[in-house]
């Protein structure tokens, strides 16, 4: 291995987001870089074969007591119960002694009782993605009948506080509610949110932004807006990601989030029918890894190939097609 790469095992534990249904959703939102042909298409369901292929070795490639699956999407939901009802049963058939966890993100437009139940039996962690107040998350987050999804994720919210369940909000910031800093935070505030993590639409096409997305000035314009109300009166009774994960670095204390990381490379996705991918922003030919069926996750993410992937970051080689640097 060459002596310059400073990516090892125990530095860089290996993390892999899953998405069990492809790029299939039960929303049309406008910004959204997966967007396909508006149907659903049960040929990106992930198998229970290959369910069984990377839970066993998912597991198999950690190297500390806990192992945390991370369920992506799309929208992960639409799966349905039974096929997570059977993931957790191969965690534990697996797991042996290990502790594991699981997180999965939706949009809550079909979350329900019967989700709510499940999670709770199997204690599931939530990221529930929304655009703010209902002026700035319709603008983009619609249903396929062209009608907004805010009312669907306020239920979904009231949900979840009353199951006790534990769960995040990813606020995805793009050309529209970007001007809205004040009078997002009032309504994560009032809707008594803790844990907060703000991710900017950056798309690109042929090599410039999507109108969507939000440019660099108005994106640093609206966090000064609101590290300011933050810092004021919030510190310590709201985590914001961006400024917590801000001050580790300052601190020098530990961070997984690899906006702020010279490197990366440690955190890659497994497709619904196998691939592995060196990133979630990076689901393209060039950056598959191999498959489930003939490689293993070990060797795949301690490749040559996925080494010279995280170190491309230190050399800024490589062009970030919508990194956001959401949470790990």
């Amino acid at each position: 291995m060459d002596q310059n790469f400073d990516y090892g095992p125990v530095a860089f534990p290996v993390y892999l987001q899953v998405q069990s249904v492809g790029d299939n959703c039960n929303l049309e939102c406008a910004y959204c870089n997966l967007r396909h042909d508006g149907t659903n298409h049960p040929e990106q369901e992930m198998s229970l074969d290959v369910l069984d292929l990377f839970i066993r070795q998912y597991i198999d490639a950690q190297i500390h007591a806990d192992v945390t699956f991370y369920w992506r999407g799309g929208e992960p939901l639409l799966r349905g119960i039974d096929f997570y009802e059977k993931a957790v049963l191969l965690q534990r058939k697996y797991g042996k002694n290990r502790i594991v966890n699981n997180v999965i993100r939706t949009n809550g437009v079909i979350l329900d009782q019967d989700w709510c139940d499940f999670f709770k039996a199997n204690n599931f962690s939530i990221e529930l993605v929304l655009d703010g107040p209902r002026h700035c998350h319709d603008h983009y987050r619609k249903k396929k009948d062209g009608t907004g999804s805010f009312d669907e994720m306020m239920l979904s919210l009231y949900l979840l506080r009353e199951n006790k369940l534990p769960f995040n909000v990813i606020v995805r910031i793009h050309d529209y509610n970007v001007n809205y800093p004040l009078e997002i935070y009032s309504f994560l505030k009032e809707n008594k949110f803790r844990n907060v993590h703000f991710s900017p639409v950056v798309n690109h096409k042929s090599g410039r932004l999507s109108t969507h997305s939000v440019t660099p000035d108005l994106y640093g314009s609206f966090l000064c807006s609101i590290f300011d109300e933050w810092i004021r009166h919030d510190i310590g009774r709201l985590n914001i990601s961006l400024f917590e994960d801000t001050l580790r670095v300052f601190c020098r204390k530990e961070i997984n989030n690899c906006m702020f990381s010279p490197t990366c490379g440690h955190f890659a996705l497994t497709q619904f029918n196998g691939d592995v991918y060196s990133c979630y922003y990076y689901c393209k030919p060039d950056h598959c890894l191999g498959n489930l069926s003939n490689q293993t996750i070990t060797g795949m993410m301690y490749s040559r190939k996925q080494l010279r992937f995280g170190q491309s970051d230190r050399k800024s080689t490589r062009l970030n097609s919508s990194h956001s640097g959401e949470p790990r």
